[in-house]
C-alpha cells in the first residue's frame, strides 16, 4: 500500500511540476511533459528500457487512434475559417446569442460515437464558428454522454461486464448525462468568465446556406459515422455481422474519417488553387497547427501507459474496492483508475471487473442496481480528466488554454460533473430499491 500511495504522490508532483514549468519557467507543455515522464518512470523504480519500451507503445497506439482524425478536423476547421463560412456563421449565432447552449445537445449526441476525443476532433470546424467557450463545453457534454449512454463503447462494455440490461442503462444514463453535461456548462461559464476572440476574424456578411452545409457536412457526417461503429461494435450485433458488420466499422477508422472530414470540407469551399492547398496556403498551416497538437496528445498517451505499467492504480482500486458504499464504491473506484491512468475504456473495464463479484455485498445484484452500477462506473470513469488524458490536451488546443487554466477548467470541471453524478447515483440508489 506504501508503494501505491508513493506513486499517486508521484502523479500529483508531476501535475505541479507540469504547472510550474509551463507557467513560470515558459518551457513548452510538450518538452516539459516528456521530461517528467522519464523522472516519474525512474522515480517509480522503473528501468530506463521499460520506460522508453512502455512509453512508445503508448504514443504509438495514441496516435493510431486519433492522430488522423485529429488531422482530418484541423483540415477542416481551417478550411472552413479561412473560406469565411465560420466567421459569417458566428456572426450570426452571436446575434440570437445560442453559442454556448448549442454546444450541450451536440456535444451530447457525439459522444455517444466511439471516442470523445475523435468526436471533439472532428468537432473543431465547429468551434471555430460557436467560438466562446465551446470547445469547453463540447468537451464535457461529449464526456459526459460517452459515460452514461450507450451505445458508447464504455456504457456497452460496462454493461456486459456486470451483466446489466443496455435498455435499462440507457433509462437512467442518458437523462444523467444531460443533467452532468448542463453542471459542465454552468461550470464552464464559471471557470472561464472571458474568453479572448480577438484574433478572429470579424464580419458584417450575412450567413448562407452555402456556409451551413460547408460547416455542416465535413462535421455531421463523420460523427455519424462514429454513432454507427459504436452500434455495430455492440455485442448483440443489430447491424448484422459479416461483410455488412466489416463495412460499418470499416467506414469509420481514422484514415476514413480523416478523409471525409478534410474532403467534404475541399469540395464545399471549393478553392482549388495554391492559396487554399499548398504548403504555405491553408492546407499547409493546418497541418503545421495539427503537428503541435499531435506530439502532445501522443505523450500524453505514452504517460498513461507508463503508469499503467506500475500497477499503482489496479491495486489502490482493489483496495478501495472491499468498501461496503454501495454505488459510490465503483464510482470511487473508476474515478481513481481515471486519474491514475488517463484512459476511460481501461477504468471502465478494470473497474467492472473488481465490482462484479461484489455486486451482492454492495447491494446491486438486481437488475435496476446492476444499471445504476454501470451507471457508476461511466461516471467514476470520466473523472478526472488530467495532463495523461490525450483528451486534455486536445481541450486544451481547441480551448487555446494553458495547461494550468486547462486543469481549472476541464479537470475541474470533470471532477464537478463526478461529484453531480455520484450524488444522483445515491440517491436513485436508495429509491430505487
Amino acid at each position: 500500500m506504501t508503494g501505491v500511495l508513493y506513486c499517486a504522490a508521484l502523479l500529483a508532483l508531476a501535475v505541479v511540476l507540469l504547472v510550474v514549468l509551463t507557467g513560470r519557467v515558459r518551457l513548452h507543455a510538450t518538452l516539459a511533459l516528456a521530461g517528467l515522464i522519464v523522472a516519474y518512470g525512474i522515480a517509480a523504480d522503473m528501468t530506463i528500457s521499460s520506460i522508453g519500451r512502455t512509453f512508445s507503445i503508448g504514443f504509438v497506439n495514441t496516435l493510431d487512434q486519433i492522430g488522423l482524425v485529429l488531422l482530418g478536423g484541423i483540415v477542416a476547421a481551417t478550411f472552413v475559417e479561412r473560406s469565411g463560412a465560420a466567421p459569417r456563421i458566428a456572426a450570426a449565432l452571436a446575434r440570437r446569442r445560442v453559442s454556448s447552449v448549442i454546444a450541450v445537445p451536440i456535444g451530447l449526441v457525439a459522444g455517444i460515437g466511439a471516442s470523445p476525443t475523435s468526436g471533439l476532433a472532428l468537432l473543431l470546424p465547429l468551434v471555430r464558428a460557436l467560438r466562446g467557450r465551446s470547445a469547453l463545453v463540447l468537451s464535457l457534454s461529449l464526456l459526459a454522454s460517452f459515460a452514461l449512454v450507450p451505445p458508447s463503447p464504455i456504457a456497452i462494455a460496462g454493461s456486459s461486464v456486470l451483466g446489466a440490461d443496455a435498455t435499462t442503462v440507457f433509462a437512467i444514463g442518458a437523462p444523467l448525462a444531460v443533467i452532468i453535461a448542463l453542471a459542465g456548462w454552468f461550470y464552464a461559464g464559471r471557470s472561464l468568465p472571458r474568453v479572448d476572440d480577438s484574433d478572429t476574424e470579424a464580419t458584417t456578411e450575412r450567413a448562407s446556406t452555402r456556409d451551413a452545409l460547408t460547416l455542416a457536412l465535413p462535421v455531421l457526417i463523420p460523427i455519424a459515422l462514429l454513432i454507427v461503429q459504436s452500434v455495430a461494435q455492440i455485442p448483440s450485433e443489430p447491424l448484422g455481422r459479416g461483410g455488412m458488420r466489416e463495412l460499418f466499422t470499416g467506414i469509420s477508422r481514422p484514415l476514413m474519417l480523416m478523409v471525409f472530414a478534410a474532403g467534404l470540407a475541399l469540395l464545399l469551399v471549393w478553392r482549388w488553387d495554391a492559396t487554399a492547398l499548398s504548403e504555405r496556403g491553408w492546407a499547409g498551416e493546418a497541418i503545421t497547427a495539427a503537428a503541435g497538437a499531435l506530439m502532445v496528445m501522443g505523450i500524453a498517451g505514452g504517460f498513461g501507459r507508463v503508469l499503467d505499467e506500475t500497477g499503482a492504480a489496479e491495486l489502490l482500486g482493489e483496495t478501495l474496492s472491499i468498501k461496503r458504499w454501495g454505488v459510490l464504491t465503483p464510482f470511487l473506484v473508476a474515478a481513481i483508475v481515471k486519474t491514475m491512468l488517463g484512459s476511460s475504456l481501461t477504468a471502465t473495464l478494470t473497474t467492472a471487473g473488481m465490482i462484479e463479484p461484489l455486486l451482492p455485498a454492495l447491494g446491486l445484484d438486481a437488475p435496476t442496481g446492476r444499471a445504476l452500477a454501470v451507471a457508476a462506473v461511466g461516471a467514476g470513469a470520466m473523472t478526472v480528466s488530467h495532463i495523461n488524458d490525450p483528451h486534455f490536451w486536445l481541450t486544451a488546443h481547441a480551448q487555446r488554454l494553458t495547461p494550468s487554466r486547462t486543469l481549472l477548467a476541464l479537470s475541474g470541471g470533470t471532477a464537478v460533473q463526478g461529484g453531480v453524478a455520484a450524488v444522483i447515483l445515491l440517491i436513485l440508489s436508495a429509491v430505487l430499491r
